[in-house]
């Protein structure tokens, strides 16, 4: 369903037009990412930030590479 939405505003112009799977992806992968090394990294390279505030930032990160502003039009 994710999918099928991202693709609703890709064709928009609301987001970036790529494939809508590795859209997806490159958001979830991230942020799976953190929740599985969070642990370790807190240890062993003193990672001090809340998992939300760590999660709010992964997804800025998604939407402003996703934005369609980002192709040197602006």
């Amino acid at each position: 369903m994710l999918v099928l939405y991202l693709t609703t505003q890709m064709s928009a112009g609301a987001l970036r037009p790529m494939h809508p799977l590795l859209a997806l992806q490159s958001f979830i992968g991230p942020i799976l990412f953190h929740i599985l090394t969070r642990p370790l990294a807190e240890r062993m390279l003193g990672l001090d930030i809340d998992g939300e505030a760590a999660v709010t930032q992964l997804a800025e990160t998604w939407l402003h590479a996703m934005d369609v502003k980002e192709d040197g039009d602006g």
